[in-house]
C-alpha cells in the first residue's frame, strides 16, 4: 500500500518531513481459544517468552466537531501537548493481560507525528501525544442536515508485544499515516481508509444524542437561546496530572500480525480479529484547547456546547424552540 496520501482524508505520509498542500484531500461526503487458554498451565505461560508485531486498521483518537442540527462552522486549534491515554484488550482472549512497555519519558514513535510514554495516571496504559505540525488549525462545517465533524486518527498503527503470554508488554513502533477523516465517511458504510468494523465500533462511542450528553463524561460549557447568527469562543484548560475518571472504548481490526509462538497468542492476534482500545479521561500534560463556532439560525433555538472529557473534544448541540 502506498504511504502517501489517499483520497478519503487529510493524511501525512510516514517519513515525510513536512506536510505539503497535495498531501491533504477532504472527502465529500472464540470458544476453542477460551478453552485452550483456560486449560493451558500457568507455568507454561510464565516461562515461554513471546514477541511479535501487531498492526491495527486504525486508532481514532478524537473528533473535531461541527454544529449539529443547525447550519454553521467551527474552527479548531490543535493544541500543544494534546495527549490521549489508552489500554488495550484482546476481544478474542480477554483474560490476556497487556501492560505498557513504553518508556517513562516521552519517546517519538518512529518517523510519525506522535510520541509515547507510560501513563503515570492509569495502570498499564500508554499515553500518546500529537506533536506540533504545520497543520494546527482545522475548519468544520454543516448545513444542518449532516454531521460535519472530522476525526483525527492513526492509520495502521503498529504495536510490539513482548514478554510472557500472561504478562505481555506493548508499545508503539510505527504509525503509517496521520489521518483526518469525515464522520460522514465513517457513517456511510462505504469502503474507506478506516475499515467498516472499526468505524461502526467507534461510532458507538461517538455521542451526539442530547439525552446522552451528560456528566461525568460530558461537561456543559454554554447554553444560549437566540435567533440569527451567533459566534461562540470556547477555551478549556487541561491540568497535567488529571486522573482519568471516565472511559470510552471501541474495537479496531487487526490487519497484520507476525511473530508469536503459542497457539493462544497466534489466535488472539490473528488477522481479522479485534483489539479493544479503552480511552481514559486522564491528562498527563497541561494543555489548552480552543474552538470558535458560528451558528446561523432562522428561528429561535438553543445552542449547548459540551466538552467530552474522554476524547477531549467539543460537542455543539442545537435545538429549535
Amino acid at each position: 500500500m502506498s504511504k502517501g496520501l489517499t483520497h478519503q482524508g487529510f493524511a501525512r505520509a510516514r517519513g515525510q518531513g513536512r506536510f505539503s498542500r497535495r498531501s491533504f484531500i477532504r472527502t465529500s461526503a472464540g470458544a476453542a481459544g477460551a478453552a485452550l487458554l483456560a486449560t493451558t498451565p500457568a507455568s507454561i505461560f510464565a516461562k515461554n517468552t513471546e514477541s511479535g508485531l501487531v498492526t491495527l486498521d486504525s486508532l481514532i483518537l478524537t473528533y473535531l466537531g461541527a454544529p449539529l442540527d443547525a447550519a454553521g462552522t467551527a474552527s479548531w486549534h490543535l493544541a500543544k501537548s494534546y495527549d490521549f491515554t489508552l489500554n488495550l484488550e484482546s476481544v478474542e482472549q480477554p483474560d490476556l493481560a497487556f501492560r505498557c512497555n513504553a518508556p517513562d519519558q516521552l519517546e517519538r514513535i518512529h518517523r510519525s507525528d506522535f510520541d509515547q510514554m507510560r501513563s503515570t495516571l492509569v495502570p498499564d496504559a500508554i499515553t500518546t501525544r500529537l506533536l506540533r505540525t504545520e497543520l494546527t488549525d482545522i475548519g468544520t462545517s454543516s448545513d444542518g442536515t449532516f454531521d460535519g465533524a472530522i476525526c483525527l486518527a492513526m492509520q495502521r498503527p503498529q504495536f510490539e508485544f513482548s514478554g510472557t503470554a500472561n504478562r505481555l508488554r506493548f508499545r508503539f513502533v510505527d504509525v503509517e499515516v496521520t489521518l483526518f477523516i469525515d464522520v460522514q465517511t465513517l457513517m456511510s458504510g462505504e469502503p474507506s481508509l478506516v475499515k467498516q468494523s472499526t468505524a461502526r465500533s467507534f461510532l458507538q462511542a461517538y455521542v451526539t444524542d442530547p439525552a446522552r450528553l451528560v456528566e461525568p463524561r460530558f461537561k456543559l460549557l454554554r447554553s444560549a437561546e437566540y435567533s440569527g447568527r451567533q459566534t461562540f469562543d470556547e477555551t478549556v484548560r487541561l491540568r497535567g496530572g488529571t486522573l482519568g475518571i471516565e472511559q470510552a472504548a471501541y474495537t479496531s481490526e487487526i490487519v497484520e500480525s507476525t511473530g508469536f509462538n503459542s497457539d493462544v497468542l497466534k489466535r488472539a492476534f490473528e488477522k481479522g480479529k479485534l483489539l479493544k482500545a479503552i480511552f481514559s479521561s486522564s491528562q498527563e500534560f497541561k494543555s489548552t484547547l480552543k474552538a470558535s463556532t458560528t451558528v446561523n439560525r432562522s428561528t429561535v433555538g438553543v445552542t449547548r456546547v459540551y466538552f467530552d472529557r474522554v476524547f477531549k473534544a467539543f460537542v455543539i448541540a442545537n435545538r429549535t424552540q
